[in-house]
Parts: structure tokens; sequence; C-alpha cells
């Protein structure tokens, strides 16, 4: 049986070479070493999931102030390890029954 582990959301090729050895010696012309055999692992990716921080969990704005842009994510990944993945965000209004808290038109 063969074990092994690799890094943490590490994906690629591994490739072995492997003798099988024995404890005759090579006395009279004996052999004690197989011809080697390569062998390969391969690791897929996974897609993981998307990650962030919020800034703050409230953002404030002035009454009347305007279409207003603000930082509201940080250490954003896409969940790619090489960063190529498509990335948006979601953004719903919870825990309240006003209809005009936005200008549809505008956002």
């Amino acid at each position: 049986n063969l074990s092994f582990s690799f890094e943490p959301y590490w994906y690629g090729t591994a490739e072995f070479s492997v003798v099988a050895l024995d404890d005759g010696g090579t006395e009279r012309g004996g052999e004690d070493r197989s011809q080697p055999h390569t062998f390969a692992i391969v690791v897929l990716p996974v897609n993981q999931a998307p990650t962030f921080d919020l800034v703050s969990s409230t953002v404030t704005v002035l009454e009347g102030s305007g279409r207003a842009s603000v930082v509201f994510a940080v250490n954003i990944s896409d969940g790619f390890r090489d960063g190529d993945g498509d990335l948006h965000f979601v953004v719903r209004q919870v825990g309240s029954n006003s209809t005009d808290f936005y200008d549809a038109s505008s956002a």
C-alpha cells in the first residue's frame, strides 16, 4: 500500500520512480534491484467556495447624498487557486418592508 498526502488546495501532477529491493545481495552475479517503474499521481482541482471579509457590518451614508460608492468587501477570493474564476456579488435588502429604499433605474 502506498500512502501520501499533499498540501491543502494543491493540485497538479506528481511523478515518481519506484524500484523493488530484496536482501539477497549481489554476490555471484545476483541482482537485488528491479528495473525502475514510473507512475504519476494526478490531483484534479476542485472549485472552492468564494470567500470575503466585510470592512464593517454597517455602511453609513448621509440622507439625500445621492448615489454612493463604498468599499464593503476585502480579502476577496474567487475560490480558484490561480484567481481565474468569474466572481460577482449579489446584494439583497433584508429585514425591511420598504420598497422605496433605492431607485431601480440608477441601480
